[in-house]
C-alpha cells in the first residue's frame, strides 16, 4: 500500500489494516476518513488492494463503534 496516498507519511507498508486505520480517524475524522477510504476501495488496480481498503473501513467502523459521540452521530446519519 503507498502511504502517501492517504497523506500519512509515517505510516508504511508494513503497518496493519487497524494502525492506518486510527491514524487516519485522528487526522480526519471519521466521516473524512471513510468517504477516502472509500474512494480508495473504488480505485484500487486490484482485488489485494481492495481487500485493504475494505479492511481499513472496517476497522474505521468499529472505531466510531467505540467512540458514543461518533457512533451516536453516525446512526443519526444512516437514519
Amino acid at each position: 500500500m503507498n502511504a502517501d496516498r492517504t497523506g500519512m507519511e509515517n505510516i508504511g507498508d508494513d503497518d496493519d489494516a487497524c494502525l492506518i486505520a486510527t491514524a487516519l480517524y485522528n487526522a480526519q475524522g471519521f466521516e473524512n476518513a471513510l468517504s477516502r477510504v472509500s474512494d480508495y476501495i473504488r480505485e484500487a488496480e486490484d482485488i489485494t488492494q481492495r481487500r485493504e481498503w475494505q479492511r481499513i473501513a472496517l476497522e474505521l467502523t468499529n472505531i466510531c463503534a467505540a467512540d458514543p459521540q461518533c457512533e451516536a452521530k453516525r446512526r443519526k446519519t444512516l437514519n
